[in-house]
């Protein structure tokens, strides 16, 4: 994991944790573009924008914001799913960006992840879920359409490979990886 400090974290800007709230699902996302891209935005303070991690397209991931801070990668919701860790009542960005960590792809979603995009990704959310005890389900692993059925229809898009993220953290065989 290669360190690529972002200003854009906390609320107000530069605080450290997550209000009080834990983390309780991950956000997978798709960066509409490459590494350099990805660094540039996510250290440019005038974007108001980041992730804790991106998984490039070799493998390498960037570690943008630390998991144990809030990184700003849900934006404003638009007509959420109905999450569990999301209540009805208080259906907002910030709250979603306290309970999240969001991990973005170098690419686009209209190619598939790399053969070693893919086992970097499924490694790193492996890890977060032990570590912060997630449990495995399409409710707490989402993309980002989840979230946001107005703008990011795409986020991560339909080449994303779900079924096999699922098989991989259930310790099922995998073929591809």
């Amino acid at each position: 994991v290669v360190r690529v400090a972002s200003p854009n974290f906390g609320y107000p800007r530069g605080t450290h944790g997550r209000n009080g709230e834990a983390v309780q699902a991950i956000v997978l996302h798709i960066a509409e573009g490459y590494k350099a891209g990805l660094d540039a935005t996510f250290t440019n303070p005038a974007t108001e924008v980041s992730a804790h991690y991106a998984v490039m397209r070799d493998g390498t991931i960037h570690q943008y914001v630390v998991w144990k801070d809030t990184a700003w990668h849900c934006g404003n919701l638009g007509d959420p799913d109905d999450l569990p860790w999301l209540p009805s009542s208080n259906r907002n960005g910030m709250l979603a960006n306290f309970r999240t960590i969001g991990i973005e792809h170098e690419g686009f979603f209209i190619e598939p992840l790399t053969e070693t995009q893919k086992a970097s990704s499924f490694a790193l959310i492996k890890e977060l879920v032990d570590w912060w005890q997630i449990p495995v389900s399409r409710e707490t692993i989402i993309g980002h359409y989840r979230l946001n059925h107005r703008t990011r229809q795409n986020d991560p898009g339909p080449l994303f490979p779900w079924d096999e993220l699922f098989a991989y953290l259930r310790g099922d065989e995998m073929q591809s990886i």
